[in-house]
């Protein structure tokens, strides 16, 4: 079934993620919503999105994201080209007064 895919892609992103960074770094399947009373704020370096696709859902892990990572910490993710992450993505970089930044055809190093 897809979640039994979803499931085990998980499972060997969380492993690979773990042998490469051990303590330093975790995976967290839920909302960023949800992980705001849970996470330390303005201490993650990094966060990437791959969640709801839907402009609202993206606005708002945008804005969670924003409010748990580091002063000169990174928010990425995944699917630019669908119009409504893009629409809610170049709406929070300019709120934010950031840059948008997009890495096309990358390859396993």
């Amino acid at each position: 079934t897809p979640q039994e895919s979803f499931d085990q892609l998980f499972t060997d992103v969380s492993n690979s993620i773990q042998s490469k960074f051990k303590y330093r770094s975790f995976l967290i399947r839920s909302s960023l919503k949800h992980c705001l009373t849970s996470l330390p704020k303005n201490m993650i370096n990094f966060v990437f999105i791959d969640g709801d696709h839907r402009y609202a859902a993206v606005k708002t892990d945008l804005t969670c994201a924003n409010s748990l990572i580091s002063r000169n910490g990174t928010i990425a993710g995944d699917d630019y080209n669908w119009p409504e992450v893009k629409k809610a993505v170049d709406e929070f970089a300019t709120e934010v007064g950031k840059n948008v930044n997009i890495v096309e055809n990358e390859t396993d190093t």
